[in-house]
This record gives structure tokens, sequence and C-alpha cells, in this order.
């Protein structure tokens, strides 16, 4: 997962910050404390970082990237933090609108202009939290890829900690998931899929906002999806390994008994890769209880391990037993 967060309080740790999204990045923690703006970075492991480069970064010119996400088809000698850092710099964000495949949350720091500019993948599959609140008679800024660091300022500024009705019912409505901009607390916002915010770090800020999709003349809704069938297993295959084989790092796959978990312990059998499942025990489930086929995952786990011959560890959930 990885986390970026910051802010231009330097009331507040930055650290802090970090501490509470070290559950998504847990492998290691580096921040960039400047005269305008604090950055962090909490790592998660998934992939060879072979010249150990770390986050936030820092380009020969100054200017700083804290990013979460993966750009694709780099090749495997390029470092994607680096690659994108050198995109931005010398084409500006607006050319990640076009030609660029991947998934991200970034904040770019312009060291000249004192700029920072707060900017999701197309579809928003990585996350990204704001707000800006008047402090002191001065505006700060705070983000965060999950939404309590910015919580718990609220909490530590005895700020007015408001609900959202709107955000809240939306959330009911669509089962905890919101699509617009609103989160249940009135003071947060989240940045939407491709937006781009740019925000001049000065005493009043000056807030412009864009998108990816006003930059990206090319976009094909329907791409051509007719792979060859040798080539798709190969990119498959070296896609999976990569992950199951990055060096000093664990991976354990979570056996649901689908084709999805099972083809990847299939790929990923001989780099060291582990399993998992589930065990329900004490339910007295009838034979057309939707709940059912959670007692056959377990079995279609050990089935896959047994012919992969790769350890499985099984955690048991024990439940009270019905009375009809």
């Amino acid at each position: 997962m990885c986390s970026i967060e910051g802010t231009t309080d330097d009331h507040i740790s930055i650290e802090y910050y970090c501490n509470l999204n070290k559950f998504r990045g847990p492998d290691s923690t580096n921040t960039y404390i400047g005269r305008e703006i604090q950055l962090g970075h909490n790592l998660l492991k998934i992939s060879p970082n072979q010249e150990d480069i770390p986050q936030p970064f820092v380009t020969d010119k100054g200017n700083v990237l804290c990013y979460n996400g993966e750009i694709y088809g780099l090749g495997e000698s390029t470092f994607d933090t680096e690659w994108l850092a050198k995109k931005i710099e010398e084409e500006g964000i607006e050319s990640l609108g076009a030609g660029v495949n991947g998934m991200w949350a970034f904040a770019w720091y312009d060291i000249e202009k004192k700029e920072l500019t707060l900017c999701r993948d197309h579809f928003g599959q990585k996350p990204l939290y704001y707000m800006i609140e008047r402090v002191k008679d001065k505006d700060e800024l705070y983000f965060s890829s999950t939404i309590i660091p910015l919580a718990s300022t609220l909490r530590i500024q005895d700020a007015s900690i408001d609900f959202h009705d709107t955000g809240v019912d939306t959330l009911k409505r669509n089962n905890g998931f919101n699509i617009g901009d609103e989160t249940v607390y009135k003071n947060i916002k989240r940045i939407m899929p491709g937006e781009i915010i740019k925000i001049t770090l000065n005493n009043k800020f000056t807030i412009k906002k864009d998108n990816l999709w006003n930059h990206d003349n090319n976009f094909n809704l329907f791409p051509n999806y007719m792979w060859n069938v040798e080539e798709f297993e190969h990119i498959t295959k070296k896609a999976i390994k990569e992950v199951c084989s990055a060096p000093e790092i664990k991976k354990t796959v979570s056996l649901s008994g689908g084709l999805d978990s099972s083809l990847i312990a299939s790929v990923g059998r001989d780099t060291g890769l582990s399993a998992c499942s589930v065990s329900w025990e004490n339910l007295n489930i009838g034979k057309k209880d939707p709940e059912r086929h959670l007692l056959t995952q377990l079995e279609l786990a050990k089935e896959t391990c047994r012919m992969t011959k790769i350890d499985l560890s099984v955690t048991q959930i024990f439940h009270k037993q019905r009375v009809d």
C-alpha cells in the first residue's frame, strides 16, 4: 500500500502523521522537512528497489516528490519514483494525462514556485485526502493517504469537528463508498480521480484545480483486448514472479478457492510464496444458507497447496451456534 502525508503546520510533527499511517507501510519511514512544508512516506516493499532510493525523493533541482503507486511498463532497471519526478519536472504534471499507464497518489513540491501539487490517477485507485484550516490567522494545509491524521489534527487543535450530513447519507446509501469529494467530516475533502490541485504556499493559499482528463485527448475507452495468448501468459507469469520474489520480503497469498488466488499460488510456487486461508467452525449452516460456500474454502485451499507444494497457514474463526 504505502502512504504519503504532509503539512505546512510546523506545530504538527510529520513523524506523528507517519506513525498514524504506519500500518500502510511498515518497512521504512522517511521524511522531508522544508521551510514551507513537511512531507512523509511509509514504504511497503512489494518490488525491488535496486539503488535503495528513499522517499520523499528530492531531485537535483531541489523539487520533492512524495508518491504512492506504480508506473507500468518502465522495465526492470527503471525506478518509477525517479522516472515520475523527471517526467513532472521536464514536462509538467499535465503530461501525465496521456501516454502514462499507472496508478498513483502523489504530492509534488516545486521549491522555486513554493507550490504544492496533489494528484491522483485517472481512476483514483490510490486514496488521498486533504484539508485547509485557518490557524492563528494563517492558512495551513494537511494531507494524507488516510483520513486518520487529519481527523486527529482537528482533535488536537480543538477545532469544530462537524460531520457532513450529505457525506454520511451517501456512505449509507452506497454501502460505505463515497463517489464524491465529500467525506463524513465537513473539514476534510477527498482528491477526486484524476484531479490536480495546485496550492501556492503563502499566508493566504492560492488554489487552482484541474484534471488529467482535460489533458488526455488520446484516451481510448475501447482498447484492443485481443491479446496473443502466449504473450499474455508470459506477461502474467513475469508480473506475479516479480512481486513474489522481491528480496527480503515474504509474500503470502490469501486462498479463497477461486481462480485468481489459485493462479497466483501456482505461478509463485517456486519463489518462497506461502498461503493462508480461513476455517469456519461451529456453524449450524443449512444447505441453502448463502454462507455455506465458506465451508468449502479451506478444503480448496488445502488441495491447491498440496498440488503446488507451498505452506498453508489457517486462521480459525469460531461462531456461537445459531438458535432457530
